[in-house]
């Protein structure tokens, strides 16, 4: 499992758009923009501390309040991207998938084709495609969205987002040779625009490394993933599931390498963080109890491990529905 791709996280608009109609009109509309602005805030905060039902009451909430400013607004495809985005990182990928591509037809309106929140709806519609390994499709999301950060001149940040997207997609088709550069290039971004203890760069660290460990370059592997940890427990707190996959990612490396202790423990931890932060049917358990079932076997632990593989193909049913 590797880390979710960079999806980001809209704020409130700089700029609001407000018809030239009667004075008590737009009085209004700025009332539901206040409240608006308040309610997104709000939800983003709860959806960055992992508090998923306040994040949701809040964005649905600030969906209608955006609702209230008129039909198509630029507030409301915010909205729509952040409650997509919420959906997306539950697995609940049809929800998400409807709230993204209105999102997309909304700002391709009122934004331009090429403008950034285009980009940004293109980046969460290929992270979505690539979640359900549907790769072919998700490129042409991210190679867009690259393109038109590029010729907007987008901040160091956002362009690092794009090359990692972009270099993800291609690392999922084995396409190394051409994964790597955009992978450093990434890397040399976030450190320079946020600093070599951000959590950007923790993810970025994270990706790379696991294109060297599809390489079996375990020792470069290796090394990535101890610092994308150390940098996201000093940053998010050592129970954050921001977390697991990481350590999934590095304990799968350990059983690789036969280090089968270290990675038996290291499953445990991933587990337990994502259970107790998504309940005990979020896929991203099934991936973690099968990698775990994995370990158990090749320890002779066959009776157990049957267990894990039991409770992962239970969830993958579920998530069939």
């Amino acid at each position: 499992m590797r880390s979710p791709m960079m999806r980001c996280l809209i704020l409130a608009a700089s700029l609001v758009l407000v018809s030239s109609s009667a004075a008590m009109a737009e009085e209004q509309n700025q009332d539901h923009h206040s409240q608006w602005e308040k309610l997104n805030v709000d939800g983003l905060a709860a959806f960055r501390a992992g508090h998923f039902d306040e994040a949701e009451k809040l964005l649905i909430d600030s969906q209608k309040e955006a609702e209230a400013e008129g039909k198509e607004n630029l507030d409301l495809a915010k909205s729509l991207n952040n409650l997509g985005l919420l959906y997306s990182n539950q697995a609940k990928y049809t929800e998400a998938m409807a709230l993204y591509k209105r999102s997309l037809a909304m700002r391709e309106q009122l934004a331009g084709a090429n403008s950034s929140d285009v980009s940004t709806c293109l980046n969460n519609i290929g992270a979505l495609l690539t979640d359900q390994g549907k790769f072919n499709e998700a490129e042409s999301y991210h190679t867009r969205a690259l393109a038109i950060s590029e010729k907007l001149g987008s901040s160091d940040s956002d362009i690092a987002t794009d090359l990692n997207n972009v270099a993800l997609i291609f690392e999922k088709q084995g396409k190394y040779a051409e994964a790597e550069p955009y992978y450093k290039r990434c890397l040399a971004l976030k450190v320079k625009s946020q600093g070599a203890e951000s959590p950007e760069v923790a993810i970025a660290l994270n990706n790379m490394a696991g294109m060297y460990l599809s390489q079996k370059k375990y020792s470069e592997a290796e090394a990535l993933y101890n610092r994308s940890l150390e940098i996201r427990e000093k940053a998010l707190g050592s129970d954050h599931p921001g977390l697991a996959p990481v350590l999934n990612n590095l304990a799968g490396l350990y059983k690789d390498e036969g280090k089968y202790d270290e990675s038996i423990k290291l499953y445990k931890r991933s587990m337990d963080i994502i259970e107790k932060s998504f309940g005990p049917d979020h896929p991203h358990l099934a991936i973690i109890l099968s990698n775990y079932a994995d370990v158990l076997r090749a320890t002779k632990q066959d009776a157990e491990a049957d267990k894990m593989s039991a409770r992962a193909k239970a969830i993958e049913a579920k998530k069939g529905r």
